[in-house]
């Protein structure tokens, strides 16, 4: 074999050796996200809080325990917030007991306010992973990074 192709092969491997996915425990959960995404853990009152950062920069907030923030399932809003829905689907296949959820936020400022909500909630009072986007360009990707982490409990 010509050398020349073996170091170009290899040289190609090199960087899916480093594509390993990254386990992080948070609370009863463990969640499988891609290399390269951050964890950055904060300090929760009653639940589990912190971030994680995707490579493209999109920070996912999460609120994991028994009072973790979680919004509503669709037959428990009030008119005013089933106003404000976009998307529901129950169930998504990384939440199995949960669901996903878009709203359009009130937004008196489009400039500097977030203008839209984005809801993943694993169900039954454990919490959920959220996202604010002021463009909603980003909601395809956004729910692309959501779909990436792998959510299973202990």
């Amino acid at each position: 074999m010509n050398p020349m192709k073996l170091v170009t092969i290899f040289a190609l491997l090199i960087p899916l050796a480093g594509q390993a996915d990254v386990m992080i425990q948070i609370g009863e959960l463990k969640i499988t996200m891609p290399d390269g995404y951050q964890h950055i853990k904060k300090n929760g009152f009653d639940s589990a809080v912190g971030e994680i950062v995707t490579t493209a920069g999109i920070k996912i907030e999460y609120d994991i325990g028994a009072f973790g923030a979680s919004p509503q399932r669709l037959p428990e809003m009030s008119k005013e917030e089933l106003a404000s829905v976009l998307y529901f689907e129950d169930n998504p296949s990384n939440a199995p007991t949960g669901f996903l959820l878009v709203t359009k936020l009130p937004n008196s400022d489009p400039a500097n306010s977030p203008a839209y909500a984005v809801h993943l909630s694993l169900g039954n009072g454990v919490g959920g992973f959220r996202l604010f986007l002021t463009d909603a360009s980003k909601l395809v990707e956004t729910r692309r990074a959501l779909e990436a982490l792998k959510i299973t409990k202990k």
